[in-house]
């Protein structure tokens, strides 16, 4: 009797998708034996000091995913939570446990990543954002914080990571930001929002994306907005600036939403001036040909619920300025072409 061609199909898609749980299987065991293997050889002196546990066990895993040739990307994302579960429970299998370290999201990073959290306003949504950073292999997470002190989060909750910048006066969140950048040392950087919590997981894209090549990763908040009908007056005009630059790609997306990333390279290519205005630094690096990616998405409702009248104003006002700039360095007609219009074929003819 012969096989129905239906049946035969389901039963080698059944066995296609043992097979790849046989291998995702033979993954986590191979990183469980290297991180036990691994967690044997490091001697840790201090077992408070969670910079350094957080350091020997990042390292040890990034060569060992490197180790056969494994690429790093965040389309791996899944395949690399689960050997990183699997390396971190075989190191700790051989140590003391260091706080924090038995929820450690291990990503195979080959340069140092830090993040910045601006925005500090309630201490117990500040200190749940904390929380997820630690999470993340990150060599410095950098706080800055303006206006009140009251706002801060107690340095109890904080682990050897974490740096505290206060300044007195109450300043913008871009301004911050910039402050945060500056004092930052990594080769990566990730900016958050101390109101906003996310967890390490969705958070470890950007960090990805920036170890794959990319410059700068911007959250996707384009895809939120549903119809232009409905989109706000900053939106139509981030959009606008965008496709005059040549990123009609990037839609409404904007370096002035959170979270995001950049690279060193990103970050060197840009004045302290140019960080305190989101757009027209998201300008100037479109402009200087730098790599510029969407990643994830985050709750429009947090991020609409922080945003003022007169801050919108104060975006549309960056993106007049972003688009002066965009002027200054690409011509008056920027990216858009004028073949329709060939005033000096009609000059010549007296027209």
């Amino acid at each position: 009797m012969k096989a129905m061609p239906g049946r035969r199909r389901t039963r080698t898609s059944r066995r296609r998708g043992s097979e790849g749980a046989g291998r995702r299987g033979l993954l986590e065991k191979e990183m469980a034996a290297a991180g036990k293997r691994w967690g044997q050889r490091h001697v840790q002196h201090d077992p408070t000091d969670t910079k350094a546990e957080v350091k020997a066990m990042s390292e040890a895993f990034t060569k060992q995913w490197i180790s056969n040739g494994r690429v790093i990307s965040p389309d791996k994302l899944p395949a690399i939570l689960k050997a990183g579960r699997a390396f971190r429970e075989g190191w700790r299998s051989t140590k003391g446990k260091v706080r924090g370290s038995d929820r450690l999201v291990m990503l195979p990073l080959r340069r140092e990543a830090g993040a910045v959290v601006v925005g500090v306003r309630d201490p117990i949504l500040t200190a749940a954002v904390l929380q997820e950073l630690c999470r993340l292999p990150l060599a410095e997470i950098t706080v800055v914080h303006s206006g009140a002190a009251s706002s801060l989060p107690q340095p109890s909750s904080m682990d050897s990571r974490v740096t505290v910048v206060y300044h007195p006066d109450d300043v913008q969140e871009d301004v911050e930001r910039a402050i945060g950048a500056k004092l930052a040392r990594t080769e990566s950087l990730l900016f958050v929002h101390g109101g906003l919590v996310l967890s390490a997981e969705q958070l470890a894209p950007y960090l990805l994306m920036i170890e794959a090549g990319a410059d700068a990763v911007l959250c996707d908040y384009h895809s939120t907005l549903g119809l232009f009908t409905e989109w706000d007056g900053p939106a139509r005009v981030t959009a606008f600036v965008n496709t005059s630059i040549g990123r009609a790609d990037l839609g409404a997306n904007s370096l002035h939403r959170l979270p995001h990333a950049l690279s060193r390279q990103a970050l060197q290519h840009l004045s302290s001036q140019q960080l305190m205005v989101p757009a027209k630094a998201q300008t100037a690096l479109v402009a200087a040909g730098l790599t510029m990616k969407v990643c994830g998405s985050i709750p429009i409702s947090s991020v609409r619920k922080r945003e003022s009248a007169d801050l919108s104003r104060l975006r549309l006002g960056d993106y007049v300025e972003a688009l002066h700039q965009a002027i200054e360095i690409k011509g008056s007609r920027l990216s858009l072409t004028d073949g329709s219009r060939k005033r000096l074929s009609h000059g010549r003819q007296g027209l």
